[in-house]
């Protein structure tokens, strides 16, 4: 599909989707913060979240894209805003974005059950269930530093990772 005309519409305006939705535009680029008042920001973020959730596009429909602003001007806000995806949609998106890059940033203990402290990597999971496949993590960082993973056999990933983990749990890994 070659885009002949792009509309943008403030996110905060129903009745201005529903005409953009009706429009003859190729994309119709929501704009969830800069076309909107400052006042009306979460309200906007929050109805362009519910319009990309709730429209499968369909043919002959305009593609819904979004206006974000740049990474280091407050994009990632906008982003985590408007977008309900769990952690392995945002890591595919990113290795899948112009840097290509996944990073997950985790402390590397937290208080378990009863204050008991608990270390966030392990060599085995307790129940075998992840969040994150590992093909789509490709630096870890903890409050140790970070782990680049990429390219990296897993039993070469279970060594970077062990440099970050806590370093009281280290021998315990690389026991494993």
């Amino acid at each position: 599909m070659s885009l002949r005309s792009f509309l943008f519409v403030p996110g905060d305006s129903e009745r201005k989707l529903v005409r953009g939705l009706a429009s003859q535009a190729d994309p119709l680029i929501l704009d969830p913060e800069d076309a909107v008042a400052p006042s009306r920001k979460a309200l906007a973020q929050g109805m362009v979240a519910e319009a990309l959730a709730a429209r499968a596009p369909a043919s002959g429909e305009p593609q819904l894209w979004v206006r974000i602003n740049p990474m280091d001007l407050g994009g990632l806000d906008d982003l985590a805003a408007v977008v309900r995806a769990g952690a392995g949609d945002f890591a595919r998106g990113a290795r899948l974005s112009l840097a290509g890059l996944s990073v997950v940033a985790l402390a590397s203990t937290h208080a378990g059950h009863a204050g008991r402290t608990r270390f966030c990597i392990v060599p085995r999971l307790e129940d075998g269930i992840a969040s994150l496949f590992r093909g789509n993590v490709d630096v870890v960082v903890t409050e140790h530093g970070a782990a680049d993973l990429r390219g990296l056999c897993v039993h070469d990933r279970a060594e970077a990772l062990a440099t970050v983990a806590d370093p009281a749990f280290r021998p315990a890994l690389e026991a494993a």
